[in-house]
């Protein structure tokens, strides 16, 4: 094996710009596909074998980065399936603001229903998800002006919600009664 087919090495301007590329596309092979980069990101020296390094890269940065204010660690957690991802997010325990509760809950929900997340984890995943949706229901913390900014009015409009509070709360009963 020459050093370039060492995974472990992970230099030079094409092998930074095909894991720039990937984690970009959130390491997915459909989402590279679908926007057509697929064929540049392998010419660049994208590979399975530096996939797996640099997706757990990716999920450790996101995992890293979870803040109570700042919801997109999640949305990016969600959008790679990082199934890898649950324990971390299990382990969470004061998120603050329902907004934050709601998306956390929203991803281990999503998370759990990947096909490489096992079963006790997924389970768990799923119970912890329900558990926060319904304490958004049981014990309203409220939410912060800078997530009360990123609920816009047509957002709530989808779900017949006249505030930022009563979207998250209508949120959280429509995702409850999927799993009734």
């Amino acid at each position: 094996m020459n050093h370039m087919d060492d995974p472990r090495e992970n230099s030079g301007p094409d092998l930074e710009a095909a894991k720039r590329m990937f984690w970009h596309y959130s390491c997915s092979h459909f989402h590279l596909d679908r926007e057509g980069a697929m064929t540049e990101y392998r010419r660049l020296g994208g590979s399975p074998e530096r996939e797996r390094i640099w997706r757990e890269e990716y999920v450790a940065y996101w995992v890293f980065r979870i803040d109570p204010i700042d919801c997109t660690a999640f949305f990016q957690l969600r959008n790679a399936h990082a199934h890898e991802a649950i324990p971390a997010l299990l382990a969470i325990r004061d998120l603050g603001d329902d907004y934050s509760k709601l998306w956390l809950a929203y991803t281990l929900m999503d998370l759990s229903r990947t096909s490489q997340a096992g079963t006790d984890e997924a389970k768990a995943a799923r119970e912890r998800a329900i558990a926060l949706w319904q304490e958004i229901l049981s014990s309203p913390n409220g939410i912060i002006s800078e997530h009360k900014q990123l609920i816009n009015s047509s957002d709530r409009k989808s779900l017949g919600a006249r505030s930022a509070e009563e979207y998250v709360r209508y949120y959280a009963i429509r995702e409850l009664e999927r799993f009734k």
